[in-house]
């Protein structure tokens, strides 16, 4: 199955993997992000940020996710043991923020 992965990767760039966080981990980000005061790295819509550069300044708890042992098992298998973090963008395309990305249509 990772092969599998390892292929989407190499062709889309990523892959999405199914239930690799659990609904508490998945909270526990959802919580960080509430809690991100505006800066330069924020970008926001009314009360609603639709991007945040710098993720991992900006929300330092998300460098703990990263290392975690279900993101490196799939790191580890598909980049090797060496790959790391070295930064993050969080994009929310919400109907009141949204922006052509890729090859969506127009």
């Amino acid at each position: 199955m990772m092969n599998h992965y390892s292929e989407e990767i190499a062709v889309n760039g990523f892959a999405i993997i199914p239930g690799v966080l659990d609904s508490k981990g998945i909270d526990r980000i959802i919580e960080q992000l509430i809690q991100v005061a505006p800066s330069d790295s924020t970008r926001q819509r009314g009360q609603s940020y639709f991007g945040i550069r710098n993720l991992l300044s900006v929300v330092p708890a998300l460098r703990d996710v990263a290392s975690s042992p279900a993101i490196r098992s799939l790191v580890d298998s598909i980049a090797g043991r060496q790959a790391q973090v070295v930064c993050g963008t969080f994009f929310d395309k919400t109907p009141e923020a949204n922006w052509k990305v890729g090859t969506d249509a127009v």
